[in-house]
């Protein structure tokens, strides 16, 4: 049986935040936008540096991505390394090999040193196949990795792989932590000397020598201004024809019969994924499945379809938790990560592709060099104006197909709605009186009802029936039952229409 309520483990076993709203008027050296992983890890960074830094945050910090992760912390991300040598160079392989091996040591290295207790466990991780091409696929990456000095190899069995495999491509002294414990330790240390700023949506940025970050508590002013909101709510980059979201599923589990200490995931066909927690008293399997495009298969309940694969794969006493995450994903692959295309003082963060545990540290030392005006061999690999065809145009396609389709529907004539048979609790996108209208009815049978244009780009907003969100399928904001914004890019609520339908 599944939890009633949609919470992680990193949320359901830490205390909730309480950080004051801005102050207006300030000034400070640098303001970052998304207190999640990116922005705190920068936060950290810049502050050894000397530098006065505001995080500024929508709701409550790491409670978004950050808090709904399986934080597997490793530079194997999927089967990429084959990919980057033929569509970056070796060199720029490397780089990104490097750079992330270098965040798993990293991440060890501030644990230790403010000694953040935050059940970090070194571990091997590994990408799994079940097919006779994925093995094939498993051999060219693990080529890849042996000219890039990555700790790599390939076991025919594993012990603790559920499944049959083909074959499994290690990487050894990789790593899995608690993020939110992390990041709340992280947290309290940022804000002796510097501002943590809650329940504080930014709603545009007026650019200048000292720009102006303008919210819906105020202003603050700032030499530098970074966007570390997952996806970037500003965008003068054209990220939004560069970069897709993504919603995964995961749950916490307690196993009858425990599985070896390691992470690993499935390369070829159900896309398992998988990695042991343990705290001081109890251990967990985080168990993860069921990817798709946010605001698509928005009928589709993925907790529920997580759970059956699960209970096949694992011998399962009771899942505790279950949870969703979103992430962004750069049409090449690659973060973009540094100073934002077409601005002076504005840097991004965003592009992660669900591995953010290693490559929000790489956005931080990068970013944190950049604002210090000192060199950094990563610099170009991550470049926000990078553009690499060859390695995007698969992706590119996708992204445009499916923003013409949800377009189309605009303009799409249809028979006017009835929302006479809703139920409760549920919502429906429909058209009425000649507009699109996001249609739901509450708990006591009372019918709200909003614009069904996101406020983002245009784009038709579906009913999400498991998470009770209207979900974006263009460029994945998502709001609440009542319209509000969850996830952007979208800064502004879905219009009202009629609370009396």
């Amino acid at each position: 049986m599944l939890p009633k309520t949609i919470n992680s483990i990193w949320i359901g076993t830490t205390p909730k935040t309480n950080y004051p709203k801005l102050v207006p008027g300030l000034e400070v050296d640098v303001v970052i936008v998304g207190g999640g992983i990116a922005g705190l890890n920068a936060a950290y960074f810049l502050s050894k540096e000397n530098l006065k830094v505001a995080v500024v945050e929508m709701y409550n910090i790491a409670m978004a991505t950050s808090g709904n992760t399986t934080a597997k912390v490793t530079s194997q991300h999927d089967l990429k390394y084959d990919f980057l040598i033929k569509n970056f160079g070796f060199d720029k392989a490397k780089l990104y090999a490097d750079s992330n091996e270098w965040a798993i040591q990293e991440l060890e290295n501030i644990t230790r040193q403010e000694k953040i207790k935050c059940d970090l466990q070194r571990l091997p991780s590994y990408v799994y196949s079940a097919t006779p091409e994925g093995r094939e696929e498993l051999e060219s990456e693990l080529e890849a990795c042996k000219q890039l000095g990555l700790p790599a190899s390939i076991e025919d069995r594993v012990e603790g792989i559920p499944s049959a495999i083909t074959g499994a491509l290690k990487f050894e002294n990789q790593a899995c932590f608690h993020p939110r414990k992390y990041l709340l330790a992280l947290a309290e240390k940022i804000s002796k000397n510097n501002h943590i700023f809650e329940n504080t949506k930014v709603l545009d940025i007026k650019e200048a020598d000292i720009p102006t970050v303008i919210t819906d508590q105020g202003e603050i002013k700032a030499k530098k201004v970074i966007i570390a909101t997952n996806y970037p709510i500003y965008d003068k980059g054209f990220f939004s024809f560069r970069m897709s979201q993504v919603r995964s599923y995961a749950l916490a589990a307690k196993l009858k019969t425990p599985v070896a200490d390691l992470n690993f995931i499935n390369c070829d066909t159900e896309r398992l994924s998988y990695r042991p927690h343990q705290d001081q008293d109890e251990k967990w399997a985080i168990i993860g499945a069921e990817d798709h495009v946010a605001g698509e298969e928005e009928n589709v309940n993925h907790f529920k379809k997580l759970e059956e694969l699960a209970r096949q794969r694992f011998d399962i006493e009771k899942i505790e938790y279950i949870w969703a995450a979103q992430d962004s994903m750069s049409i090449d692959r690659v973060p973009y990560i540094g100073r934002m295309p077409n601005t002076n003082n504005v840097y991004i963060i965003t592009g992660f592709g669900e591995w953010g545990m290693t490559s929000s540290l790489v956005s931080a030392k990068l970013i944190t060099d950049l604002v210090m005006n000192r060199e950094n061999s990563w610099s170009d690999l991550y470049d926000p104006a990078k553009i690499k065809p060859k390695a995007s145009f698969i992706k590119f396609k996708e992204m445009l197909k499916r923003g013409l389709k949800n377009y189309f529907q605009y303009f799409k004539v249809k028979e006017e709605g009835d929302f006479t048979d809703l139920d409760k609790g549920m919502g429906r996108t429909m058209t009425l009186n000649g507009k699109k209208v996001a249609v739901y009815k509450d708990e006591d049978g009372k019918v709200h009802s909003y614009s069904a244009v996101c406020t983002h780009l245009g784009c038709i907003v579906n009913w999400n029936a498991t998470e009770k969100s209207w979900d974006c399928p263009c460029h994945g904001s998502r709001f609440t039952k009542e319209g509000k914004v969850i996830n952007g890019p979208a800064v502004k609520p879905l219009s009202k229409i009629d609370d009396n339908l």
